[in-house]
């Protein structure tokens, strides 16, 4: 258990436009101020995946402390940024991706945020540690004759495969997000001019449009996919839900990846896809067809405009690519 923190007077941060706080008589210890945080999260409609992940990586260092740091702090305003450092060797040493290292500092930056703002530090120590620097990589994308051969892999004959079908062509058509995907209701989805309603980052809702090959995907599996899947596991346990588990329950985000490697497999593909992949090849093939990227910005639902430019140096290296092998004074010796 974290030893209990002793009261004390602390230096308030000087906030423009608001009302400093008074400053608290006891500091929370660690545990009830990541509880206190994620609450926080919760209040202000973070999605739950984003709560989960945030608690994740603030319980790690919560572990670490416990076990490392001598002695125990009592509170995050004991953590000063040689700990914090100590923390981020731990985590290299774990063979932690750069991505995550980004991440669980970026968590503890949050919460040092969240008790500056209630009075509880007087400081960010994160803000003096150097966060690693991200590879740059290019979104992987499937190209049109591999989304053939993956949706083929699909049994259009069983409730499981017409279902399937139906999310992964939603996927593919709209460029949507798994939880995107998994949070869609029946009412969200309009045929008559074939778009959907979508619930994205930080509870924003767009319109995004669908073609005729995923409504043709999505009637069926709603005339006879989604009906056979309730005669078979019950009454749902969300009524509206769009797509549903074998057992009545809304289908779930680690389901669809689970289906997708299996289908990937089965097509003879790299098993290491997922959806986020098919929104990938999505946005590549837009642009690969002269869409405008503010567009395609705006059916991503990207917040900058600089978030969807990745997806136009895919193209680009498809480009020269195709360059390299086509072109006779390319250089390429390896052309057929």
């Amino acid at each position: 258990m974290w030893r209990s923190s002793s009261p004390c007077d602390l230096g308030l941060r000087a906030a423009p436009y608001l009302t400093p706080p008074e400053a608290p008589t006891r500091l929370p210890d660690v545990d009830e101020a990541i509880a206190e945080f994620v609450g926080n999260l919760s209040a202000r409609g973070r999605s739950p995946h984003t709560v989960a992940a945030y608690r994740r990586d603030l319980e790690a260092f919560r572990r670490f402390a416990l076990d490392e740091l001598r002695p125990v702090p009592a509170s995050f305003a004991e953590v000063d940024h040689r700990q914090l450092r100590r923390y981020l060797a731990e985590l290299h040493r774990q063979g932690k991706a750069p991505a995550s290292v980004r991440r669980a500092l970026s968590s503890l930056s949050a919460l040092y945020s969240f008790q500056l703002e209630r009075g509880y530090a007087t400081q960010n120590p994160v803000t003096r540690l150097q966060a690693p620097k991200l590879p740059k990589r290019l979104p992987k994308v499937l190209s049109p004759d591999q989304l053939n051969a993956f949706f083929g892999a699909m049994d259009l004959t069983t409730p499981v495969g017409q279902r399937d079908r139906a999310w992964s062509e939603l996927l593919y058509a709209a460029g949507l997000r798994v939880s995107e995907c998994c949070g869609l209701d029946i009412g969200d989805v309009t045929f008559e001019d074939q778009h959907m309603k979508v619930l994205g980052k930080r509870d924003k809702e767009r319109l995004v449009p669908f073609g005729d090959v995923a409504a043709a995907a999505l009637k069926l599996y709603l005339s006879q996919g989604r009906p056979a899947l309730i005669a078979e596991g019950g009454v749902p346990t969300e009524p509206g839900a769009l797509f549903l588990g074998q057992h009545g329950q809304r289908l779930s985000r680690s389901r669809m990846l689970q289906q997708m490697k299996l289908y990937a497999r089965a097509a003879g593909l790299n098993a290491d896809i997922s959806p986020h992949v098919l929104r990938h090849s999505c946005a590549t093939h837009l642009l690969d067809g002269n869409a405008d990227l503010r567009i395609v910005q705006e059916l991503l639902g990207h917040e900058s405009l600089s978030t969807t430019q990745i997806y136009t140096h895919v193209s680009v290296q498809r480009l020269r690519s195709v360059y390299d092998r086509a072109h006779p004074r390319s250089g390429r010796e390896d052309k057929a």
